[in-house]
């Protein structure tokens, strides 16, 4: 069943009287009816037996096939590069306000929503688009932001900055270095951001996702 927002009538002192909750719908409604059956189609059974749950981005799902289309008929490729895994999600939605996390439905409109990315969501909507087609397109990737970045060189475009910069300089260069490939544990954004790249079947591998390819054929 579909997870919807509801109106919650409370009496708490020092808070409004009605808020916001989430909750179960009663019934079948037309996402769970239409999205949820093309969703798990997609994943492998054992998968879909051990989710309680699963995150549906029908919008990306369709940005992503708008973007394989422009691919497939013009040529080219597409980068996308966010926050996300491979694979589904039960529950990632978060609320940010203050540089702090909030509950979701915590002031309406004055917080910042997001969600993780499914990456293998954005590969099923891109493998749909132009089945049949000689110029069909499919996903490379993902591969982590530090893997993608370390093969397009950024240790030596930083060693050769570092040659000419202040000693202000290097120090900012070194942060954001750090800031970009080091993993979460240890402050940065380089396991937790993931690249992937849409290209034509017949096209040659982007560089950085060669070792992606690799796996997926062994």
């Amino acid at each position: 069943r579909e997870v919807l927002v509801d109106v919650h009538d409370h009496n708490v002192e020092g808070e409004s009287s009605c808020a916001l909750r989430f909750v179960l719908a009663p019934g079948e409604t037309p996402a769970s009816r239409l999205l949820l059956p093309s969703r798990l189609k997609g994943l492998d059974p054992e998968k879909v037996a051990e989710l309680g749950a699963i995150e549906v981005s029908a919008k990306a799902m369709a940005y992503s096939q708008k973007i394989a289309m422009r691919v497939e008929q013009q040529g080219g490729a597409a980068l996308l590069i966010d926050y996300g895994k491979d694979g589904p999600h039960e529950s990632s939605l978060k609320a940010i306000k203050d540089h702090k996390f909030v509950d979701a439905l915590h002031a309406p409109g004055k917080t910042d929503l997001s969600v993780d990315v499914d990456f293998s969501a954005v590969r099923q909507a891109v493998e749909e688009q132009g089945a049949g087609s000689d110029n069909k397109t499919m996903l490379h990737g993902p591969v982590t932001q530090a893997s993608f970045l370390y093969s397009l060189g950024i240790r030596t475009r930083l060693e050769s900055l570092l040659q000419h910069a202040s000693e202000e300089q290097k120090e900012s260069l070194l942060t954001g270095f750090k800031r970009l490939v080091d993993n979460a544990e240890h402050g940065g954004m380089g396991d937790k951001y993931m690249a992937v790249a849409i290209t034509r079947m017949n096209a040659p591998t982007p560089i950085a996702f060669e070792e992606a390819a690799t796996v997926m054929s062994e």
